[in-house]
């Protein structure tokens, strides 16, 4: 089946009958009653009047019939129609859309429609005459619909076999105008639509709205959308196709989000690559995802650019390579050629490639805290459940709104949760290419935006950055709304200190990149316990569990595993590691948690982290939020070292707070004081800085290299 936009409605001019997409030869019908189809031509290629509908159903090529109906007349037209369009025809199905049903009309509805494969039931007050196309048309095909920030409209979903069991027990699909029929969110492999799409239609809809803002050059939607375009056009020019992947290895830039929208525009697959590796670990990305071609930034500002292009010349199987703006040390060559030439004259139009729920939008390499990185494979259902599971949440702003992304939108969580939330709402993004407090403020007052995103390690340097004034941060205080934190964990005096200094509700939540990411977090921005990351999402089962894969009471900490529409399909080209994180289809995170009798989830630690001292499980995380309450320390991370008789030792690694000096001494026993006897580090090591990955969280595996060596000199010297 085809997937459609109002663009393409919109292209598809009057001279068809219903609707014919000339690139697939699919088409759908939108039957409506005559006195609202009236005028409606210009959006709907052709609407046909209830009373000749039934002489268009045999047109050649149509696979989707669309009706639409508020009363008992219009309700058996459209059961004769999906009869006679679906007889004897397994490749054809229908779906019928219920407009505020009369109990009486809704119960009808049980019995009329045997044959029809869908049924959304409209609850919403919906304004036909205003919203048909965005409705029957691309509810039909499983497209965002036409109006997203309508947050006064409500779908039920329901397959046809389970329309019965579940009237009663509806299955709600978004509050803001975007829905996705039953059987794909359930898993079942429906085809469903180009996470590109959602960059066309809010191009469509909202051609003028600025997209992107970055260095001071503002672009619309439609600008946007145009480059995007381009980048699709100058990629296919290459030879690269559907299904190819394309790596991209780019800080956050303009030419990200273009890039990156325009491989999947012809229904490759983006290989999100770190714009902080070296050459050597770049070249095991591109040969182990089996990338043809890569786009990188190759500004002199950064060493990335230099960093790809070594490592381009080591993978073979790559064969095109894009720098955007070279800089000293790019050398361009035949197939080593500039941005601007992959997109310079290209056409500005080009309109997605089909794409099911399965098929892989994106490749993320994980951080290989146990090994070699893997590419766990996010497919184009993934990540639009994801977004449709955040806007249960967080409702769209109908007119966009604004949202500055500072986290490197080569990391999941910047990704999902800033940039494809944001164009699927349609918002404005501020970009901001490397982290700065100071730069974070001046963005947020100036382009007045209400509520920020990043890792605890943000927020504290917002808090403590001299490059910050007080008035900069009373005035903020005056403008935020909300603040969310993600990526690590995020201290409960931390979340207290910043909730407590700007006056704002402050969330956290928790992810992974093999769960697209959001998976659990606050599903209302009150009443959240602090410390907590929240409850399960919507669509998405947790679990907490022992060695032995049971349960554990409610209170007791083990391992936390997801289940849904969230979980990656896998890991690329490794089975065995995908057979080992996903067991029973529940996803093994690794990371420790529990949950109390409200149902909130707290995490822990790492299972792999956890310290057995003396045979107590000591975890790491809980450590570091006590020892962050410390009111002169900034940072800490806590490893368990070897101890010759209790097995191992909590050590903690602290660094100061701006202006203070810490005695180890001191810090052991104020932490004698504050925990249990097990529990509190015998050892601290005061350092400058802890190693920080690209979100802000410390690289724990650097302080375990870093102690193995000393362990190693050490010994020699014994």
């Amino acid at each position: 089946m085809g997937f459609f936009t109002l663009e393409h409605l919109l292209h598809a001019g009057t001279e068809t009958r219903g609707f014919l997409h000339r690139e697939t030869q699919t088409c759908v019908i939108g039957c409506v009653p005559g006195d609202i189809a009236k005028g409606r031509e210009r959006h709907l290629g052709v609407t046909v009047p209830a009373c000749i509908f039934r002489d268009h159903l045999d047109q050649p090529g149509a696979d989707t019939l669309a009706l639409h109906g508020r009363d008992d007349t219009q309700l058996r037209q459209m059961d004769i129609a999906v009869d006679q369009f679906c007889q004897g025809k397994t490749d054809r199905h229908a779906v019928a859309i219920i407009s505020d049903p009369e109990k009486a009309v809704l119960e009808g509805a049980l019995q009329i429609f045997q044959t029809a494969r869908r049924v959304f039931i409209d609850l919403g007050h919906v304004d036909i005459e205003e919203d048909l196309a965005g409705i029957v048309l691309d509810h039909t095909t499983g497209l965002q619909v036409g109006q997203p920030g309508r947050a006064d409209r409500d779908f039920i979903a329901f397959d046809r076999q389970d329309l019965t069991r579940h009237v009663h027990h509806p299955v709600f699909f978004g509050t803001a105008g975007a829905i996705l029929c039953a059987d794909a969110a359930k898993g079942k492999g429906t085809s469903m639509f180009n996470l590109a799409t959602n960059l066309e239609s809010a191009a469509a809809m909202w051609p003028d709205r600025e997209a992107v803002i970055f260095q001071g050059v503002r672009l619309s939607y439609r600008e946007i959308e145009k480059q995007a375009s381009q980048v699709a056009n100058g990629l296919i020019a290459a030879g690269i196709g559907r299904g190819d992947h394309v790596a991209l290895v780019c800080p956050n830039r303009t030419e990200f989000v273009t890039a990156y929208y325009g491989i999947l525009k012809i229904g490759a697959t983006v290989v999100c690559v770190s714009a902080l590796l070296r050459g050597r670990e770049i070249a095991y990305q591109l040969d182990n995802s089996d990338a043809k071609a890569m786009i990188a930034y190759g500004g002199s500002d950064m060493d990335i650019g230099v960093a790809a292009q070594a490592a381009y010349r080591q993978v073979e199987a790559c064969r095109h390579a894009w720098f955007i703006t070279p800089g000293e040390g790019i050398e361009l060559s035949g197939d080593v050629a500039t941005f601007d030439d992959l997109t310079a004259g290209r056409e500005e139009s080009h309109l997605c490639a089909e794409a099911s729920s399965e098929d892989t939008a994106v490749i993320l390499y994980t951080s290989g805290t146990t090994g070699r990185p893997k590419g766990a494979e996010l497919s184009h259902a993934n990540i639009i459940m994801n977004i449709l599971c955040i806007t249960r949440v967080r409702p769209p702003d109908p007119s966009g709104g604004k949202t500055l992304i500072a986290l490197p939108l080569f990391h999941v969580m910047a990704q999902t949760v800033s940039m494809h939330l944001g164009i699927y709402c349609a918002m404005t993004m501020v970009l901001l290419q490397r982290f700065d407090a100071g730069e974070v403020v001046r963005l947020l007052l100036d382009e007045g935006i209400v509520g920020f995103s990043g890792v605890p390690t943000m927020y504290r340097a917002i808090l403590d950055s001299p490059d910050v004034s007080d008035a900069d941060r009373e005035r903020l205080k005056e403008q935020l709304l909300s603040l969310g934190a993600g990526g690590a964990s995020l201290p409960a005096d931390l979340q207290r200190e910043v909730m407590r200094r700007f006056d704002v509700p402050m969330t956290n939540g928790y992810g992974a990149t093999e769960t697209s990411p959001a998976s659990c977090f606050p599903q209302t921005l009150e009443g959240v316990p602090l410390g907590s990351i929240g409850s399960a999402g919507w669509g998405i089962d947790l679990r907490i569990v022992d060695d032995q894969n049971q349960d554990v009471p409610r209170g007791e900490a083990g391992e936390l595993l997801v289940r849904g529409h969230c979980v990656m399909t896998g890991y690329y080209k490794d089975p065995e590691a995908t057979a080992e994180a996903i067991r029973d289809g529940w996803y093994c995170t690794g990371d420790l948690a529990r949950m109390d009798d409200a149902g909130f989830v707290y995490i822990a630690g790492r299972k792999k982290e956890m310290i057995i001292r003396g045979g107590f499980n000591v975890y790491p995380a809980e450590i570091e939020a006590v020892l962050q309450e410390h009111p002169d320390i900034g940072q800490a991370a806590v490893l368990g070292v070897p101890h010759p008789t209790h097995g191992e030792e909590v050590k903690a690694f602290v660094t100061p707070m701006p202006g203070q000096a810490l005695d180890p001494e001191v810090i052991i026993a104020w932490s004698r004081v504050q925990m249990a006897a097990y529990k509190y580090p015998r050892l601290v090591e005061v350092r400058d800085s802890l190693p920080l990955g690209p979100t802000g969280k410390v690289l724990k595996r650097s302080l375990i290299e870093a102690e193995a060596q000393q362990e190693k000199e050490e010994e020699a010297a014994r």
